[in-house]
């Protein structure tokens, strides 16, 4: 075990300040001028996690190099943004970060002239190992984390090193290498690595692993068959097993038992565990991607894909959409879930409510007057609904708002919808007073239900001052059931999809291919600034100096595919090139 310091009151300072505040500033650096070394030398491949134990549940890696033409990548997306109008002002600005860089207060002029921290004492790939996180449940504190900086030059790194720790380090051997230490951090310098960590026992296990003493994570068959996904290249990527965690659930589960009373099934989620999880970050030229691969275990739920054209029903302007699969039963899992979760509590619910019913029995129980009025119990009102979408869109016109859903039975949807229309109605009052009615109107040979409501007036002083019309229009046909503010409804029923958000470009090009999916979140980001520009400059008094990043950014989509090995979710933000 390392040898404390002589000045143990420095607590977080010295060596962990300093590596903390090396990686955050290479983090932000990306070094241009490192990248001529590797095109040069051919270096530049990742060594992996070779110097973790082979049980860390946590590895997260930092390219700096940015290898397989990410930095040119990178600086074509960056030319979207203030500052970086070509390609070529991004290496000139990483350039003049480099050189009048310091971290936690040592100057890198203390290196030799014309040396390039990274390129000449790092690699620029970097490795941070997190482990034993059952002690943090227990409030045994921060984690034991173990980064590693690879080495350029060992001699370089060594001298980086000793200037790191300071004359009050102490300093104790470790297979032939000198592990530093100042009380609250310990570090070395071994073989092709850089290793510090908050525990010493960490820098140990690490030599030891790179001795070939003790197993690598590296070498771990899970890990190498999930981190082969990660593509070359990358920015960044993380492994997480995701397995470890199940004796955390557990714990969880207890904690929260001794508190509410209830048993909890933690042990049932935890079954339901995937194997592990990577993400990683890349950039294209127009655009930075950040994907998570999960790997599922056999008791892992499946997710829902599929394919629709709801899309098709929302104009081609549309701000925001979101779209979700087999949204009935996810909504009827939902609440069913929650039924269980009460009725584990029914003990201390009285059943004094009507007729004596207890709570659960008027808000779901087959003879509730709530069943009565919808015709089902509240679990399986939305049953028929299969696939379900949301969009969007702001303008000075004001906020219109849509929703559409795929039906299984036509004939059940139109009961549904009735049987809220006849409540409206029943609950409405004097529509002289209250100013809600029901009107309906035909668009084509399809009937709409216009739900009259005072909108404008509910909203004056109260929020923002957007217009959101005088009407909620429902209407079922074609095998889909329509919802909207405005004229969302009249306009997808008269839509032939030609024009359409389904249709369109931007959209089109954010999906890239992923049209069989578990769902969709897109977000024209720029058409939304522009409409929220005027509201945005009066709330936010810094608006004029963010506003050009911002405006930098064209579009954003997140979305779900699957296939027989594993799960991916994939968010793209995609710059106004």
């Amino acid at each position: 075990m390392s040898v404390v310091s002589a000045n143990p009151t420095r607590g977080r300072g010295g060596l962990w300040r300093w590596a903390v505040a090396l990686v955050a500033t290479l983090a932000l650096v990306l070094s241009g001028s490192g990248l001529v070394v590797f095109a040069q030398s051919g270096q530049g491949e990742s060594q992996g996690p070779v110097f973790v134990p082979a049980d860390t549940p946590i590895y997260l890696e930092a390219r700096i190099d940015m290898p397989a033409g990410q930095d040119e990548m990178l600086a074509q997306m960056l030319t979207a943004f203030p500052g970086f109008a070509d390609s070529g002002s991004f290496d000139m600005k990483l350039d003049e970060v480099l050189a009048s860089l310091t971290v936690g207060g040592l100057e890198m002029g203390a290196l030799p002239p014309d040396t390039d921290l990274v390129g000449d004492v790092l690699t620029g790939e970097i490795g941070l190992a997190i482990g034993d996180l059952e002690a943090v449940m227990g409030g045994a504190g921060d984690p034991p984390m173990l980064i590693g900086l690879a080495v350029a030059d060992v001699d370089l790194a060594t001298s980086m090193l000793t200037a790191m720790a300071g004359s009050a380090a102490s300093e104790e051997m470790v297979n032939d290498t000198a592990v530093l230490s100042d009380g609250s951090t310990s570090a070395a310098v071994h073989g092709d690595w850089m290793l510090v960590s908050n525990d010493a026992e960490m820098v140990k296990a690490g030599i030891d692993v790179l001795d070939g003493n003790a197993p690598s994570l590296a070498d771990d068959p899970d890990f190498s068959t999930a981190f082969a996904r990660v593509p070359a290249g990358h920015l960044g990527a993380v492994y997480v097993d995701l397995q470890s965690f199940g004796s955390l659930i557990d714990m969880a589960g207890m904690m929260a038992g001794s508190q509410t009373g209830v048993d909890l099934p933690m042990g049932d989620l935890a079954a339901l565990l995937p194997v592990d999880m990577v993400m990683y970050l890349a950039a294209e030229a127009d655009r930075l991607n950040l994907e998570a691969i999960v790997t599922p275990a056999e008791g892992s739920v499946d997710l829902p894909l599929g394919e629709s054209d709801l899309a098709n029903l929302f104009p081609a302007d549309t701000q925001l959409y979101v779209e979700a699969r087999e949204m009935g039963t996810t909504v009827e899992t939902m609440l069913n879930g929650l039924v269980e979760l009460m009725a584990a509590r029914a003990g201390s619910m009285p059943g004094d409510s009507l007729g004596g019913m207890s709570d659960l029995d008027m808000l779901f129980g087959e003879d509730s007057p709530i069943t009565s009025m919808l015709g089902v119990p509240l679990p399986q009102f939305l049953d028929f609904v299969v696939d379900a979408s949301v969009g969007a869109g702001l303008s000075s016109d004001g906020l219109w708002l849509g929703m559409a859903a795929e039906v299984s039975d036509q004939a059940v949807a139109e009961d549904r919808v009735t049987s809220i229309v006849s409540l409206l109605r029943l609950f409405g009052g004097d529509p002289a007073e209250t100013g809600i009615s029901v009107e309906t109107e035909m668009v084509g040979d399809v009937e709409v239900t216009n739900i009259m409501l005072p909108l404008d007036d509910m909203m004056a002083g109260s929020g923002p001052p957007i217009a959101l019309g005088d009407h909620i229009s429902i209407a079922v046909a074609d095998g889909n059931l329509l919802l909207g503010l405005g004229d969302f409804v009249q306009s997808a029923l008269a839509a032939d999809g030609g024009d359409s958000l389904g249709t369109s470009a931007g959209y089109v090009d954010a999906l890239a291919g992923d049209t069989t999916n578990s769902g969709v979140m897109y977000v024209n980001i720029s058409s939304l600034l522009a409409a929220l520009d005027p509201m945005l400059s009066m709330m936010i008094p810094q608006w004029a100096d963010i506003a050009p990043y911002a405006t930098g950014l064209d579009r954003m989509i997140a979305v779900g595919t699957a296939d027989d090995e594993v799960m991916r979710a994939r968010m793209t933000v995609i710059a106004n090139q």
